[in-house]
């Protein structure tokens, strides 16, 4: 089974989380930042991955940015949709 790269960014594990929230919660700006720039080099959907990458929701209901904020990991909160902090 072959999965295209916005498949990819978007795969859920079993509790419904993607790579997004795994990185916000553990506050990998590195691999947030990494993450945001496969989406703008895809040139396909661009806006409508973003939006779909942000809103996913895990069993709980919860976001990456719900994931970053419970964890008090304010540096992923920028990074979670929001680009570099000035």
């Amino acid at each position: 089974m072959e999965l295209s790269p916005d498949e990819l960014l978007l795969a859920q594990s079993a509790q419904g989380l993607t790579a997004l929230h795994k990185a916000a919660e553990k506050n990998h700006i590195k691999i947030l930042e990494k993450l945001w720039m496969c989406v703008e080099e895809m040139q396909k959907n661009t806006n409508e991955i973003k939006k779909k990458l942000l809103l996913a929701k895990n069993k709980d209901g919860n976001t990456a940015w719900h994931l970053a904020a419970y964890s008090g990991k304010l540096e992923a909160l920028y990074g979670v949709g929001l680009g570099k902090r000035n």
